[in-house]
């Protein structure tokens, strides 16, 4: 049988792309005080997973929905919508965003830039820096032209 060995320059890149791309946590869970969480925990598959899932759920309960973010983007001017997704799933908007030739560094960070990027409890806009705009939500066309918002 072959034996897999891994080559030091893969090791060196894998350690540079966690480095720029990745973060650890540590929890030290106590068995006297959290025995129930301990038990959850060892019955998930995938902890990651498990854990990001219920912090995203933690954060949309606090988010605008898209309707909320659309409505005070018509109130008080300023960015408007150039996308929206009815998905909070990054990585959809992610695969769309390389799709449409950004980087794989471009597309993450203009997706980690909150400036940009509204995560909404039901969906995510990707806001423009512009008086100008054509998208649809809700089976509601919006048109911002000059800063001037119509709605059909």
């Amino acid at each position: 049988m072959k034996e897999n060995k891994t080559r030091p320059s893969q090791v060196k890149a894998s350690a540079k792309y966690d480095a720029k791309w990745k973060k650890n946590y540590l929890l030290k869970v106590s068995r006297k005080s959290a025995p129930d969480v301990i038990k959850k925990l060892d019955s998930v598959e995938n902890k990651l997973d498990y854990i990001t899932d219920l912090i995203r759920a933690d954060l949309a309960k606090s988010r605008p929905t898209v309707q909320q973010t659309i409505d005070n983007a018509q109130k008080y001017g300023g960015y408007v919508p150039l996308r929206i997704y009815p998905t909070t799933d990054l990585s959809v908007i992610y695969e769309d965003l390389l799709t449409d030739g950004y980087s794989d560094e471009e597309a993450a960070d203009l997706i980690a830039d909150d400036t940009w990027v509204n995560i909404c409890s039901d969906g995510v806009i990707i806001l423009a820096d512009s008086n100008e705009a054509d998208f649809e939500w809700n089976g509601k066309h919006y048109t911002v032209t000059g800063g001037k918002w119509t709605v059909q």
